[in-house]
């Protein structure tokens, strides 16, 4: 599947734990078992809570997209902190989710072109 070793060593730690009982996907509460693994981080969870679960306000701030998206809507001049991303999208809670991948949607040429260069004189 041309994943890393590490990962495919992830996925498998992952498939063990569902098959065994001890972490059920659908539910919000493991993801603290989930996060235990190596390998897996708040952005693979917050993905799972979105796309997975169907949870309108789970964001996955630590994406690329929405670090270059936020830098750019927020003028900053750089890419934003996860940190950053989250707050920018606070205001639309519960459907942080929802506003973030409409947003990633609509403005796909504005992330491909990237910040403006800033040359030197």
């Amino acid at each position: 599947m041309d994943l890393a070793p590490s990962r495919a060593a992830a996925l498998r730690r992952v498939a063990h734990e569902v098959a065994a009982g001890r972490c059920a996907l659908a539910d919000p509460a493991t993801d603290r078992r989930l996060l235990a693994i190596s390998q897996i981080g708040p952005w693979t969870v917050q993905c799972l809570g979105l796309y997975g679960r169907g949870d309108l306000d789970s964001l996955p701030a630590g994406d690329l997209g929405y670090i270059k998206l936020v830098g750019r809507l927020a003028g900053l001049g750089r890419r934003a902190t996860i940190a950053e991303v989250e707050e920018f999208y606070s205001p639309y809670e519960p459907f942080r989710g929802l506003v973030g991948s409409l947003t990633l949607a609509g403005l796909h040429r504005v992330l491909a072109q990237g910040p403006p260069l800033r040359l030197a004189a």
